[in-house]
């Protein structure tokens, strides 16, 4: 999502509480949790989840005067709402082990960086969600406002679902967001 005229590029990871801010920040948008291309008043609304890398490549003329900022959550949360994403939108009726076995995502910080360099002027978390999007807010100069929650899920606490091997598999997965942004299970 990219704001030409409050110069902002909002790098959207999936499950880390992007449609919330997308949504917030722009209340015209329809958000259908499919991919799309759309433009509404300044705001570029692209392919769901560019990562960084790619917001640079194609608007290289003003990515780096731009404020880019982006949310990342506990990789075992995450992939427990994921699993329940698929589950209920895509029908995927398979156990949580299966999908940690076999569909689990990047790490998040692979969203955000060249190499060791941070594209990003700011990493929000899903555990202080309204509390960094405030942050956001100031400095982009606009009001505050509370996030509304898009994509909610009934679920049990993430940490009911793993088991050792689930636990580790994640941990190994995701060792470099665990590291950097010091997450624990």
């Amino acid at each position: 999502m990219i704001d030409h005229e409050d110069k902002f590029i909002f790098i959207h990871i999936g499950k880390t509480g992007g449609s919330s801010i997308e949504k917030a920040l722009n209340p015209d948008v329809t958000l259908d949790g499919s991919a799309r291309t759309a433009h509404t008043g300044n705001t570029d609304f692209l392919e769901k989840h560019w990562n960084a890398q790619k917001y640079q490549r194609e608007y290289k003329d003003f990515f780096e005067s731009y404020f880019k900022f982006s949310f990342v959550r506990n990789p075992w949360d995450r992939e427990v709402s994921r699993w329940k994403w698929f589950s209920l939108a895509r029908g995927d009726n398979h156990s949580f082990s299966k999908h940690v076995t076999s569909h689990i995502s990047n790490c998040q910080s692979d969203w955000l960086c060249t190499g060791d360099h941070y594209l990003t002027d700011f990493i929000g978390r899903f555990e202080t969600l309204q509390e960094d999007f405030d942050v956001i807010c100031d400095k982009m100069g606009r009001p505050r406002q509370k996030l509304p929650h898009i994509n909610k899920t009934k679920r049990k606490h993430y940490t009911e679902y793993y088991d050792d091997e689930t636990r580790q598999i994640v941990a190994e997965k995701y060792a470099k967001d665990i590291e950097y942004f010091n997450y624990k299970f």
